[in-house]
């Protein structure tokens, strides 16, 4: 209970700081006027018609050993078959729009009224939040056990409550004595709108709350420009007010089940051609079951791969300061409980043609990168076998240089290994990405 009220108190603070925003983690859009759902499919199509490379004709396999010796990769890959040629696709940011906003909430919780999340209370619910502050500023011991003894910890937490406490006494005497809810108006705001205790961090916001089937839930758009990028819608069943038993499955999840259900939502959505990519289904301790589904966009039939695109130095010609666009769908046994949609683009689906290296050429250039590499980043011994066995043909998108607002997505080869003992059923983790156009390699934690 503590650990949720704890949460609670510091979440109310990390609104009020520029960093804090909520999570992380596409939206596709076509420049032409085209309908945005069915222009990718169409292109997939065309796409099927073009001439083949005979890379799905054989088994691609070598033994490798890299340079120091100390790493053995036994390659074994059997690409698809590919097109000879594809285009290069241009691409932007795009920042969400309040419009597109209602929509997806509308999609997501159909026939249900959403309303503003602000944080305007009564004079009673400003009086139990001083209490429930006081409370926790009581309990040492509750204190100790949640930050592990750490004083600095404490001591940090213990300073957040005495000042959400003297915020709280300054608001009281000016605020009404009941609060109605007010019908989300659908219009961007600054943080400080929505919760009087934070201050402006230079977000735009449309924060919403809605209930349906008995799960409250918060809605959430976020839109960021100047010194960085984001663009985020973030939708949750409040699990501060709501006991897991509440929002998870006691059941088993079916695998199949799931996935019709996130492809259910993703089609809702009409922005596109989406797949899902991977689907996890956990059970915790309490032998309560959720399940996470991951998608991509597909463009011409092929998905944006995946990544984490971490890099924010200036400095750094290539740098990446736009997020990696996904989204991630959570459910439970009747019902979605959490939505992360993130860093939607505008795509130009017309894009120049680009002819194809031959799987061959891509082969020898993955063989030559795996003589570089040394064990360290495969096992914690000084020797470490390792099996690369799983590639996949999609777009990467690499910045354009010295614009940190443009983007390519280039074909390119994603290459996958297993570490031993570990069977090809086990999750991909990624080795390295080769652009298929030129034979480069691409840092997909950067973005060149």
């Amino acid at each position: 209970m503590y650990r949720r009220i704890i949460a609670a108190a510091v979440t109310i603070l990390c609104l009020s700081c520029a960093c804090q925003a909520t999570p992380q983690k596409a939206y596709v859009t076509s420049k032409t006027g085209e309908d945005a759902q069915t222009a990718p499919a169409a292109a997939a199509a065309e796409n099927k018609d073009a001439p083949q490379t005979e890379s799905s004709a054989r088994v691609w396999s070598d033994t490798v050993t890299s340079a120091g010796g100390d790493v053995v990769f036994t390659v074994s890959l059997e690409p698809a078959a590919t097109p000879e040629e594809l285009p290069v696709l241009h691409a932007t940011p795009h920042l969400f729009t309040a419009t597109e906003g209602k929509r997806i909430a509308q999609a997501l919780l159909p026939g249900t009224a959403f309303y503003e999340n602000t944080r305007q209370m009564s004079k009673l619910e400003i009086e139990q939040e001083i209490l429930r502050l006081k409370a926790l500023l009581g309990d040492r011991e509750a204190l100790e056990t949640y930050y592990d003894g750490n004083e600095e910890a404490i001591a940090y937490v213990t300073q957040i409550y005495e000042q959400q406490i003297e915020t709280y006494e300054q608001l009281y005497p000016d605020a009404p004595d009941t609060v109605q809810d007010t019908p989300c108006d659908w219009i961007f705001h600054p943080t400080s709108y929505y919760d009087e205790t934070a201050k402006d961090d230079g977000w735009d916001n449309i924060m919403a709350k809605a209930a349906s089937d008995g799960i409250q839930y918060k809605y959430n758009v976020y839109v960021r420009t100047g010194d960085y990028l984001k663009s985020i819608i973030h939708a949750y069943a409040d699990d501060i007010s709501q006991s897991d038993e509440e929002l998870y499955s006691s059941h088993p999840l079916e695998a199949d089940d799931c996935m019709a259900r996130a492809r259910s939502i993703l089609d809702s959505l009409g922005f596109g051609e989406w797949e899902v990519s991977s689907l996890e289904i956990r059970q915790s301790e309490q032998g309560l079951y959720t399940a996470n589904a991951y998608a991509r966009p597909v463009f011409h039939g092929l998905p944006l791969l995946n990544a984490e695109l971490l890099a924010s130095d200036p400095e750094n010609a290539y740098a990446i300061n736009y997020d990696g666009t996904s989204i991630r769908i959570r459910m439970s046994g009747q019902s979605w409980t959490a939505f992360e949609f993130s860093a939607p683009l505008d795509v130009d689906p017309d894009g120049e043609t680009a002819v194809l290296l031959p799987f061959e050429t891509v082969f020898e250039k993955l063989c030559s990168y795996l003589r570089l590499l040394d064990a360290k980043g495969f096992s914690a011994e000084e020797h470490a076998e390792v099996t690369v066995d799983r590639v996949e043909l999609g777009y990467s998108r690499i910045r354009v240089r010295d614009n940190s607002s443009e983007f390519y997505l280039v074909p390119s080869y994603a290459f996958s290994w297993t570490p031993a003992g570990m069977t090809s059923a086990s999750p991909a983790i990624p080795l390295v990405t080769i652009n298929a156009v030129d034979g480069t390699i691409i840092d997909m934690n950067l973005g060149y």
